[in-house]
């Protein structure tokens, strides 16, 4: 699993180009989508490099929101 979450722009996309089939990236964590990949993690979906999917990491509590792991997995 490689993380580029903390990366800056771009780094999303080059992490894609030397993954290898399978390789999952974490491109964001949190309660929701957002960060600096999101839009290029949409890109290469739509280009057939990756699949995208989310994985909860942290369950909802009386006081905590659900967080998940936003996740790249290369085609």
């Amino acid at each position: 699993m490689i993380d580029v979450s903390k990366e800056k722009k771009g780094a999303f996309l080059e992490t894609v180009k030397g993954a290898q089939k399978g390789d999952w990236i974490i491109y964001w964590v949190g309660e929701f989508c957002s960060g600096v990949h999101r839009n290029d993690a949409v890109l290469a979906e739509t280009n057939g490099l990756v699949s995208l999917v989310q994985k909860r990491v942290v369950k909802a509590g009386n006081s905590e929101k659900s967080k998940f792991q936003y996740i790249a997995q290369r085609r």
